[in-house]
């Protein structure tokens, strides 16, 4: 199988630019003990609990939904777009 260098080398600086900018979009922080992030508890990405029972990372974008941070890292790489309201996170623009 040839690989197209080409291709990878444009790809790479785009997908770190990418992770650059949802950076910029979501607070994460870190959750310890039993505390529910929200009111439903569940990470929609994943629908498993929010709740941490040691420590783990949450995010929360600038609408106020939270997700656990890997999840909507991954999301967000995909999507640009808030999974539960579809407001939009990162412009189409600086995903390119």
């Amino acid at each position: 199988m040839k690989i197209n260098t080409d291709l990878f080398f444009k790809w790479v600086p785009r997908h770190l630019d990418r992770e650059e900018t949802i950076a910029k979009h979501i607070r994460s922080r870190l959750v310890r003990d039993e505390t529910v992030v929200d009111e439903d508890g569940v990470c929609v990405v994943c629908l498993d609990n929010l709740v941490q029972l040691g420590n783990g990372e949450v995010a929360r974008l600038d609408c106020g939904h939270q997700y656990h941070q890997r999840c909507i890292r991954n999301w967000l790489n995909v999507n640009n777009t808030c999974p539960l309201c579809k407001t939009t996170v990162v412009n189409g623009s600086s995903m390119e």
